[in-house]
C-alpha cells in the first residue's frame, strides 16, 4: 500500500517542478526535498506502487516518463529522471490559471490578451527557430536538447529581424499583429526578459550561468509528444515570416477571434509597468 504522505510529497513536487532527479548534473543543485523524494521512486516503491502513481497522474491529465543515463544524454551516471507530461487531449485542471502568465507578461495596462498572445507566440516561434530550425533539428530529436542553447542577445536579434521583415510585407494587415510595430527596442528587450523568466519558472529552459540558456529535457519531450497533435501552431515554423500566423489562426480560430478587445481610452500615455522580479509559480500548463 502506497504511503499517502509520500504520495503527497511526490505529487506536490511534480506539479511544482515537473521533474524529479535522483542525481543532478555538475553545476546544478537539488531542489529542496528532491533527493529524498527521488529515493522513494528509485529505491523504495514497488512496481505496484509505481503503477498506482501512473494511474493517479493519468487521472490528473498527465503521463509519467522515466529516463536514466543509459536512455538519455545529460543525465548523470546512475541517475534517473521522473517527469510528467501534459496530455493535450485532457482539459486543463481548474486550478491552472493562465492569467497569471498574461499579467506577468503585460507591459502596459492597455494591452489586450489577444495582443499578449501574439507577442508570446512571436517570441516562442523565434525561440524554436534557435532551438530547432537553426540547428536543422527535427521536433522528434529529443536527445539533442543539450545542443539547443541560445542567449538573450541572439533571441532579441531574431525577434527584431522578424518584426522588421514583417513590416515590409505590405499585404499583411491585422490590427492585433500591428502591435508588434508599436514597441521600441527597449520594450522588446523587456518582453524577452520576462519571457525567459516565465520559461525558467515553467522548467522549459535552464540558465547555464555563462550568459546562455538551454532547452530542458522536459521542454524537448513535451514538444515531441504534444505539439505534433492539436497544438500544431507551437511547432517550429520553417520560415519566420507572416505565414506563421496562418497556423495560429487555423488552430486557435479565425483572425476575427484575435481582434482587440475594447480598451478604455486614456488621456495620457498608457501606464507602463515597472520591471517585475517576482517569481511565477510553475503550473502544469507549460
Amino acid at each position: 500500500m502506497i504511503d499517502p504522505y509520500e504520495l503527497g510529497q511526490v505529487w506536490n513536487f511534480l506539479i511544482t517542478h515537473r521533474v524529479i532527479r535522483s542525481k543532478v548534473p555538475d553545476g546544478q543543485r537539488f531542489k529542496p526535498g528532491e533527493r529524498d523524494i527521488s529515493h522513494y521512486l528509485q529505491h523504495e516503491w514497488t512496481e505496484h506502487e509505481m503503477a498506482f502513481l501512473r494511474n493517479f497522474l493519468s487521472e490528473q491529465g498527465f503521463g509519467l516518463r522515466i529516463y536514466d543515463s543509459d536512455t538519455m544524454p545529460g543525465i548523470p551516471t546512475g541517475g534517473v529522471y521522473y517527469m510528467i507530461i501534459r496530455n493535450p487531449e485532457s482539459p486543463a485542471p481548474s486550478w491552472v490559471d493562465e492569467n497569471r502568465i498574461w499579467d506577468r507578461f503585460r507591459l502596459k495596462r492597455s494591452e489586450t490578451k489577444e495582443q499578449l498572445r501574439v507577442w508570446f507566440f512571436v517570441l516562442w516561434q523565434n525561440l524554436l527557430g534557435l532551438e530547432y530550425t537553426a540547428l536543422d533539428r527535427h521536433i522528434s530529436a529529443t536527445s539533442e536538447y543539450l545542443n539547443a542553447s541560445f542567449t538573450k542577445e541572439s533571441l532579441l536579434e531574431s525577434v527584431k529581424r522578424f518584426i522588421e521583415d514583417l513590416r515590409q510585407e505590405t499585404e499583411f494587415v491585422n490590427p492585433v499583429v500591428e502591435t508588434l510595430f508599436q514597441n521600441k527596442g527597449r520594450d522588446i528587450e523587456r518582453r524577452i526578459n520576462v519571457f525567459i523568466e516565465i520559461l525558467e519558472a515553467l522548467g522549459q529552459i535552464i540558465d547555464n550561468k555563462d550568459g546562455s540558456y538551454n532547452q530542458t529535457l522536459l521542454a524537448a519531450k513535451e514538444a515531441e509528444e504534444n505539439y505534433g497533435q492539436s497544438l500544431r501552431h507551437l511547432l517550429p515554423h520553417p520560415t519566420l515570416d507572416a505565414d506563421i500566423f496562418e497556423s495560429l489562426y487555423s488552430d486557435a480560430g479565425t483572425e476575427d477571434d484575435f481582434e482587440s478587445e475594447e480598451v478604455e481610452e486614456e488621456d495620457s500615455e498608457p501606464e507602463v509597468f515597472e520591471e517585475k522580479n517576482d517569481n511565477i509559480e510553475p503550473s502544469s500548463g507549460a
